[in-house]
């Protein structure tokens, strides 16, 4: 019996030296250890979760920019003349710089894509011509087709004309399918049809730029996509 005690005895001497060292209770302020680690913190009575909206609101705001300022001291502007007939743009652009010599006119390029026509070309004259569009329509196309004069005895049939190459090769294939052979894809380059010129400077020359335009039918002053 007396063993027995000593053992229960030992037994739960044990559990409590785990406990107390379980819980740091002898002091223990090593690394991992939560007294140290609550120590460490500074001021976490004042930490707090900041919502999304009052975050964005805190960021600091966009700085707004500046137009640049002119050799005189006012601030300079840019508009952009749009409606211009294609064969005028450089004459005009000349004619302004001459007339309003502060501010800066700069011709803008247009991105033109090219034409792709649907065409029996090649043939050696106009009754060439008659006799394969005869052919043509003997196949059952009733679609409207042009004789064209590209060059001194040469003739071509010209089925369609498409801006994308893709809708292009799709009219070739059922040509094609329903029997007409001959015909192939023509690219020609698109000609810009109309001219457009950035005029820079300060607001009183662009006021005046506004006066010249009033006589030009279609001609437009608009902002620049970039001040």
């Amino acid at each position: 019996m007396v063993l027995l005690r000593l053992a229960v005895l030992l037994a739960v001497f044990a559990n409590l030296v785990f406990y107390a060292w379980n819980r740091n209770a002898p002091g223990d302020t090593g690394d991992g250890r939560e007294p140290r680690r609550l120590a460490a913190q500074v001021a976490p009575e004042k930490l707090r979760l900041v919502p999304a909206a009052e975050l964005k609101a805190l960021e600091a705001p966009s700085i707004p920019s500046v137009a640049p300022v002119t050799a005189n001291g006012s601030r300079e502007a840019c508009r952009l003349v749009t409606g211009l007939k294609a064969a005028d743009g450089e004459r005009l652009r000349a004619a302004w710089q001459a007339r309003l010599p502060e501010l800066h006119f700069k011709r803008l390029p247009i991105d033109t894509a090219p034409m792709y026509q649907i065409a029996i070309d090649g043939l050696p004259g106009r009754a060439a011509a008659e006799a394969k569009l005869a052919e043509v329509r003997a196949l059952g196309i009733k679609s409207e087709v042009s004789y064209v004069n590209p060059a001194p005895s040469r003739y071509a049939l010209v089925f369609a004309t498409f801006r994308s190459e893709a809708g292009a090769r799709e009219y070739l294939a059922d040509l094609a399918h329903r029997g007409v052979k001959s015909a192939r894809i023509v690219t020609h380059p698109s000609s810009p049809q109309e001219s457009r010129i950035e005029a820079r400077g300060p607001e009183a020359g662009l006021a005046r730029l506004a006066e010249l335009l009033k006589p030009l039918t279609g001609a437009k002053l608009e902002e620049c996509a970039t001040p």
